[in-house]
């Protein structure tokens, strides 16, 4: 694949401005039907003759929650689809103390499970509980208030309405998804004191539990369809930040930050790419999957069929043809994927920068329908939503020393 890039590029730039490039009125007239400017608009999509067609191709443009999707493509080439994030729960007599390893994920799902699993080593009251900086728990939560909100969450003899409803919520989801998860029906633990703490003798301790997160491809698919920014930015700052992304991007596609720039994995400012760049994205992506055993519905959204930022756009006819994200900031509104006709998929993208968000998306859902008009019929992907909690495919041991 990377020598039909190298060559795809020098093919495109000769062609992108052709007469053949030429031959798509509708994007002009798209644009101005939705009182755009043009010069602030780009799009382009992988022609059946091998052409990058579109406008404004190698403009840069923000990418918004775009940029998800070359964070997908990063950290599946550093850690591999079927990576996990692993907290420790290191144990002696009296203390407790999580050795985060990083997981974004980590939830109350996930700690319900490790007191549950206490609970089965006869341990129900600890005097400290500790955590270090790796430790993240239910991804919202600030940092700074973190140790009260856990201190609550550990003490289940004070348990509001909110713990009680959230743990037998999980109790029911383990059921309806059929986990192979032992829960009992309630769980009994106390720590006196919780902190976050990096002076601990890790040494002193006597087992552990080891939390293992479920499979990499299941976090991304659950960052893109709801597109998820703590966990982006997590992620992208875990495999390297902005120096581990430059550096990733000039050994794979032979760019430097004059073609993009990404100083986080979420999609803000002042992240800058090119709709050109994009499209070999996501066919290094595809490729990349494809290699895998996996599709690209397995990490992207699907409309038709998964929620989220795409659940009520490409309806009817459209209906699981388009797999693609989403991007908004205030002034940016952009669309990027894969569009599944009756011979094979094409990858497309389009930035739009302007105010007029929703006029935006639907010169994209506009430009979407022309682009199959141009491409062929679409056709429907086999593809059916799974529901994810944290606990799917996570494990759970207990080690002694």
């Amino acid at each position: 694949m990377r020598i039909y890039v190298i060559i795809s590029v020098a093919f495109s730039l000769f062609f992108s401005t052709s007469s053949f490039g030429q031959n798509f009125p509708f994007w002009k007239k798209a644009v101005r039907r939705h009182g755009l400017k043009l010069n602030q608009q780009a799009y382009c999509f992988r022609h059946s003759n091998g052409e990058i067609i579109g406008k404004n191709i190698d403009k840069p443009m923000f990418p918004a929650s775009v940029s998800k999707l070359y964070l997908s493509y990063f950290a599946l080439k550093k850690l591999g689809p079927d990576h996990r994030f692993k907290t420790k729960v290191l144990i002696k007599n009296g203390h407790i103390h999580f050795r985060g390893g990083n997981d974004p994920y980590f939830s109350s799902e996930s700690l319900y499970f490790i007191l549950s699993k206490l609970n089965k080593l006869g341990i129900t009251k600890v005097k400290h509980l500790t955590f270090d900086s790796n430790f993240y728990f239910n991804w919202a939560l600030p940092e700074k208030n973190l140790a009260g909100i856990l201190k609550k969450y550990v003490n289940t003899q004070g348990w509001n309405l909110l713990h009680s409803t959230q743990y037998q919520n999980l109790l029911f989801q383990i059921n309806d998804l059929k986990l192979k998860v032992q829960m009992p029906h309630t769980i009994n633990f106390s720590a006196k004191h919780v902190y976050k703490s990096h002076n601990i003798d890790l040494y002193s301790f006597q087992e552990e539990i080891v939390f293992e997160s479920s499979p990499l491809k299941k976090h991304l698919k659950e960052m893109n369809i709801y597109s998820n920014n703590f966990i982006a930015n997590q992620l992208f700052e875990y495999l390297g930040g902005e120096l581990g992304f430059s550096r990733f991007m000039k050994k794979e596609f032979k760019v430097d930050q004059n073609t993009i720039t990404f100083d986080n994995g979420a999609g803000f400012e002042p992240n800058v790419t090119t709709c050109r760049l994009t499209i070999y994205l996501l066919e290094e992506l595809r490729e990349y999957l494809s290699r895998k055993g996996l599709v690209f519905a397995d990490i992207v959204s699907v409309p038709g069929e998964d929620k989220g930022t795409l659940e009520q756009r490409f309806p009817n006819d459209y209906k699981r043809t388009v797999i693609a994200k989403t991007g908004s900031l205030p002034h940016t509104a952009t669309l990027a994927g894969m569009l599944n006709t009756e011979s094979r998929p094409y990858a497309f993208s389009i930035f739009n920068r302007t105010y007029a968000l929703q006029q935006a998306r639907n010169l994209q859902d506009k430009v979407v329908k022309d682009i199959f008009e141009v491409l062929g019929p679409p056709e429907q992907v086999k593809y059916k939503r799974e529901d994810f909690i944290s606990l799917i495919e996570s494990r759970l041991q207990v080690n002694i020393y």
